[in-house]
């Protein structure tokens, strides 16, 4: 039987038990008629758990039938209310497969409808990775866990994030890091741009040195080149910049603070841009080699400018005096 013949099977199972409770049953003969996905969404949002998962005769393979305006299903309207118990219920005799598919459906065209986005932001996490847990269907498992990233690199959630890393491998966790792209940022990039500083944070903690800097350092093509620090500048999420240049060993803040974007802007013509003094000194540039921070400081953008230039430009008297002082010192210490 076809995935959507099991779910008006369901259904409408559901409804005769019910027509023997109730003065309507004119109504529910017509909603057994067409199974309309509308009354179907009130009926299981209204019944009680025990009457699912006692009195159905079969549970069904598929809920994909949704609303006409916004195509929601059942599930997404338990997801959007935060009950997992009844999604649990609906999924009890489902395979993987058919687990692995409903938790991909959107309701509309944004990709934050789906069932396993909205199970996410209203706080599924740990139904997902105990989900995720019994699951033997592999691509079940890295569906879950690519959500549960989706999901912690927009929003501050340290248990989310631990219960994740608790579960997968390093291996596993840079193989969803290389593949997994939202809206053309990374996982990192997207966390600096929301200022999501606990992401990355705890990410290095759970991978090897030496594979941070790399993802530090990836560019976002259609974002004009810019890195993640490029995008905390740009959006003055100072904590994200603490945060990085604090992780980075000190022999490797250079290169991420001289990464250009593709006018051949450094992270330093980033923070100047910002205006924001505090953005330009959480770089600290002064704890670079006197070589390093000479280069960094004369270094030119495809437009010719210096860092002290954008700093003229803005009339900015405050950074200005510091990159100067800044190169004072580091031409005489190179």
């Amino acid at each position: 039987m076809s995935a959507m013949n099991r779910l008006k099977e369901f259904i409408v199972n559901y409804l005769i038990i019910q027509s023997v409770r109730t003065p309507d049953l004119n109504l529910l003969r017509e909603l057994c008629k067409d199974t309309a996905p509308k009354h179907i969404i009130r009926i299981i949002r209204g019944c009680t758990r025990h009457n699912i998962r006692y009195e159905l005769k079969d549970i069904p393979e598929s809920l994909r039938e949704g609303w006409k305006d916004d195509n929601r299903t059942c599930l997404h309207v338990a997801a959007e209310d935060g009950d997992f118990e009844m999604i649990e219920i609906l999924f009890e005799k489902l395979s993987d497969e058919e687990k692995l598919q409903l938790l991909k459906l959107w309701a509309t065209d944004d990709a934050t409808s789906t069932v396993g986005w909205l199970c996410m932001w209203n706080g599924g996490v740990t139904w997902a990775m105990e989900l995720a847990k019994s699951a033997t269907h592999e691509d079940l498992k890295r569906e879950i866990y690519e959500q549960v990233l989706t999901y912690t690199c927009q929003e501050d959630d340290a248990q989310a994030l631990q219960l994740l890393f608790s579960a997968v491998t390093s291996d596993t966790l840079m193989s969803l890091l290389s593949t997994l792209t939202l809206s053309c940022y990374s996982c990192i990039q997207r966390a600096a741009c929301r200022g999501i500083s606990t992401f990355i944070s705890m990410l290095s903690q759970h991978l090897p040195s030496d594979s941070v800097l790399p993802l530090l350092l990836e560019q976002c093509e259609r974002d004009g080149g810019r890195t993640a620090l490029h995008i905390a500048c740009k959006g003055k999420n100072l904590k994200v910049i603490e945060t990085v240049i604090d992780l980075v060993p000190i022999e490797n803040r250079f290169a991420l603070i001289i990464a250009t974007d593709e006018n051949g802007n450094t992270v330093l013509h980033a923070a100047v841009a910002s205006r924001n003094k505090n953005l330009v000194h959480a770089l600290k540039i002064d704890q670079l080699t006197g070589e390093q921070q000479y280069t960094l400081m004369v270094k030119e953008n495809k437009a010719g400018l210096m860092a002290i230039h954008l700093a003229k430009q803005q009339n900015n008297r405050e950074i200005e005096q510091y990159i100067d002082e800044l190169l004072q010192e580091s031409a005489t210490r190179k």
